[in-house]
């Protein structure tokens, strides 16, 4: 079966990129209106966090939509969801599935860090969650079904979704996150 992305699908997750973009984006921007002539440290020092924030968070992104290889070790996957999540904390333990893509286990971490950035992550071969027993949104759980989506964040959940069935796995929502179910 093949999946396509509609246009208002499309025009969602544009949208959530660029609101999920907008922070880093201003803070570059407003570091470099102060910078102006004078060649602070501290000044500097924000431009170059801000500038690998968003580099991380668009490498995550790129991988949890399947564009760049699903191949990466543990260790080279926990350092791309620690730079492109800093503010989540995350406990991963991938060591029982080795066949688990690594689009999928930083497509549900995107989304669950999206939903409550501060929320403790713990993400296994099972699935993710957050340790805190936050309740997944309904409308995530529909998304996650396949319903239509009612904003960008659940459009993109739905692509999410919808990539992980194209290589042979399903998202389902458990409790407080989502469980990886092969196909």
């Amino acid at each position: 079966m093949s999946e396509t992305i509609t246009e208002n699908q499309a025009a969602l997750v544009v949208r959530w990129l660029c609101h999920d973009m907008a922070t880093p984006v201003a803070t570059l921007l407003t570091a470099s209106e102060l910078l102006g002539d004078t060649g602070d440290a501290e000044i500097n020092g924000l431009i170059t966090a801000a500038i690998r924030k968003l580099s991380a968070r668009l490498r995550l992104v790129r991988l949890a939509l399947g564009a760049a290889g699903n191949s990466m070790n543990a260790a080279a996957l926990a350092k791309l969801l620690g730079e492109g999540l800093p503010d989540t904390p995350l406990a991963l333990d991938l060591d029982g599935n080795p066949d688990l893509p690594a689009s999928l286990v930083s497509g549900v971490a995107l989304i669950l860090s999206d939903i409550s950035r501060p929320a403790p992550l713990a993400i296994d071969p099972a699935g993710a969650r957050w340790t805190n027993d936050h309740p997944l949104p309904d409308t995530a759980a529909r998304a996650l079904d396949g319903n239509p989506e009612a904003d960008g964040r659940s459009a993109m959940i739905g692509l999410i979704a919808a990539h992980a069935r194209s290589t042979g796995w399903a998202l389902q929502a458990q409790g407080s996150g989502v469980a990886f179910v092969q196909a």
